[in-house]
């Protein structure tokens, strides 16, 4: 019984963790002057998500960047208390052009450069315009930062629509 209701407390919490996904225009804003002038052009055309995270590992995937979320190439195996990649699985689009120029040495590469930010949510296009969750793992942008800044108000990529913040950023409408 007791096991029962820790259980039933532990499934409460992270659903209730998983409601509240609005972010405070502070920590969008302190984001936003910390990352402006980052270059990410290192993960030019990847496509790199947390997919899951808990105390002892941590799953990335890692696409092309133009691809379908859906059509992950490797799903990367993170060990939390070795820091060491424990396991590389192939993903499901063999025929992807950057499939065939990864090796396990560029993954990670990629993988130790990406812990660095360790954000749940980063796709850098061939332009070098970047899209970023750095707040949830939900495997969906939340910011949109043009190389420059656009005319348009809105924006629509992967699937959502981005408004514009300031600048050259957009946010997830």
């Amino acid at each position: 019984m007791y096991k029962k209701i820790i259980n039933f407390c532990l499934i409460l919490i992270f659903f209730s963790s998983c409601i509240n996904n609005k972010v405070d225009e502070n920590d969008i804003d302190n984001f936003i002057s910390k990352y402006e002038f980052e270059d990410f052009s290192f993960f030019k055309d990847y496509r790199i998500i947390i997919r899951q995270k808990n105390f002892s590992e941590t799953i990335y995937m890692i696409s092309d960047s133009e691809t379908n979320i859906d059509s992950v190439l490797y799903f990367v195996y993170v060990d939390n208390f070795s820091n060491k990649i424990s396991q590389i699985k192939v993903g499901n689009d063999k025929n992807s052009i950057i499939f065939q120029a990864l090796t396990d040495i560029k993954i990670k590469e990629i993988i130790n450069k990406y812990k660095i930010y360790n954000f749940p949510y980063l796709s850098v296009n061939n332009d070098n315009s970047v899209s970023i969750n750095p707040f949830f793992v939900d495997m969906n942008p939340y910011l949109l930062r043009l190389k420059t800044k656009s005319d348009e108000e809105n924006i629509k990529k992967n699937y959502s629509v981005f408004k514009h913040y300031k600048k050259n950023w957009y946010i997830k409408d």
